[in-house]
């Protein structure tokens, strides 16, 4: 409707609307080609309308973010700098980094070292069922960090004598 009455701007906004969701349809396949990261596919889930109707509201948002992809909810300082963003597009710095949207916060979200110590602690607890050894977190979340795939998290912990339940 918006293209047969010449409004260019709705059609455009529609347009990137959908494309998000299209990025959450196929971010599966996308990943199993190496198209994209497990940090991008992160990303496409929480940058759709559905992530928005599910968490009402830039509050409810950057605490579910920050949950979902930290496993933890934010400083009161990460919260305020996450909700100027998010709420009123003011560039703030978030994580060492300025984001002045939506997009740059996710993006900022996904790829800070946070980011990779949550999900190498979050994978190794659900196959081994305790906390991680310091020093293998930070040796894993380093190599994480340079080769960026999830599965090399995943076979290091696979390989260990605690998942073999020696």
């Amino acid at each position: 409707i918006a293209r047969l009455n010449g409004d260019t701007i709705r059609v455009h906004q529609y347009e990137y609307e959908k494309s998000k969701y299209e990025n959450v349809l196929k971010s599966k396949y996308f990943y199993r080609l190496d198209s994209i990261s497990y940090n991008d596919m992160c990303g496409y889930m929480m940058n759709n309308g559905i992530y928005d109707l599910i968490n009402m509201g830039s509050f409810n948002f950057v605490n579910a973010a920050f949950d979902d992809v930290l496993g933890r909810n934010p400083t009161q300082d990460e919260f305020t700098a996450a909700y100027e963003v998010i709420d009123k597009n003011e560039p703030t710095v978030v994580f060492n980094k300025v984001a002045s949207n939506k997009n740059e916060f996710i993006n900022i979200l996904v790829y800070c070292d946070a980011f990779y110590e949550a999900q190498v602690r979050w994978w190794y607890y659900q196959y081994v069922r305790r906390e991680i050894p310091p020093s293998s977190l930070y040796t894993w979340m380093n190599q994480y960090r340079n080769v960026q795939r999830l599965e090399y998290v995943q076979r290091q912990i696979l390989i260990t004598d605690e998942y073999a339940q020696f």
